[in-house]
């Protein structure tokens, strides 16, 4: 008896009560902790100077919309993984699995590449002010770097979770959030960084945790993400589609929302909107963005 059928006579076997605290509590740390990094940076970028703080505020919104897409990618192969281990497929969970996560990948690397490309212009959209965009841009360039382990990390979370193996993903999204403190510290107030040391704290950190969740991925019975069971097709992608809307949608919502308090905040601060968008149109914001 190998580890996936072990677990699927545990699942189906054990009492519901004791299942849902096994698996719960480590799904509910792993939510948690994800939503800390952005608070961990704050917390040290905070003792330097208010540009510096506004600058993480201004970026969270791209973070969000990453989180938005990691989770259609993850939510939805790992529906599709869940299903297909409960009936004993595990060649189509396998190729699900490859399939959400190397075109999470594709995608990250793609969204990535253009807003480091447009670097002011996309700061700009997501409520930047000119006083703040050096800082930003410092910030912003890091976690442009991070976006594929970022969002790879949570495909792999979210694909982890559906197999049974919550604990594995907890491990790995904790041990980037401890080194993320550290490295905070580190890059932030001893070596004097700053916003860049933020920034660079936590691509170095979701890098750690994306290695250490893509070596826990195949144990214990779990599937084992492979490139070359990597294929994309229509019905792959209407099965991601299934899973993964719902969660694309909710998560989408929270990025509109920062970016519409970022811009707000932007015009109350002396700004009015004309003075917003010129000072935009000066750092590299096309005129015809704003018509």
């Amino acid at each position: 008896m190998n580890k996936q059928e072990e677990k699927q006579i545990k699942i189906t076997t054990q009492p519901v009560s004791r299942l849902v605290v096994e698996y719960a509590i480590p799904s509910i740390v792993c939510m948690l902790v994800s939503n800390i990094y952005n608070l961990i940076d704050t917390a040290f970028v905070g003792s330097i100077d208010t540009q510096s703080t506004a600058a993480i505020g201004i970026v969270f919104p791209y973070m969000a919309l990453v989180q938005s897409f990691s989770f259609y990618f993850g939510h939805g192969s790992g529906n599709y993984i869940s299903r297909a281990l409960g009936s004993k497929k595990s060649g189509d969970a396998s190729v699900m699995a490859s399939a959400g996560f190397f075109s999470a990948i594709i995608f990250s690397v793609v969204i990535a590449a253009i807003s480091g490309a447009f670097l002011s212009p996309v700061l700009g959209l997501l409520g930047s002010t000119a006083t703040i965009l050096p800082y930003a841009q410092e910030y912003f360039k890091y976690i442009l770097i991070g976006t594929p382990f970022i969002c790879g990390t949570f495909v792999l979370n979210n694909q982890m979770r559906h197999q049974g193996n919550a604990m594995f993903s907890m491990y790995g999204i904790l041990s980037g959030a401890v080194l993320n403190i550290f490295l905070d510290y580190l890059l932030i107030i001893y070596f004097g960084m700053g916003v860049a040391g933020a920034g660079l704290a936590t691509a170095i950190s979701q890098a750690v945790s994306f290695t250490v969740m893509l070596f826990l991925c195949g144990r214990n019975g779990g599937i084992r993400i492979e490139l070359r069971k990597f294929r994309m097709n229509w019905n792959i992608f209407k099965a991601i589609n299934a899973g993964g809307l719902p969660s694309l949608f909710r998560q989408s919502f929270m990025c509109i929302a920062a970016i519409c308090l970022n811009n707000l905040f932007c015009c109350k601060q002396g700004y009015d909107v004309r003075q917003c968008r010129l000072a935009w149109i000066r750092t590299g914001i096309p005129a015809g963005m704003w018509l």
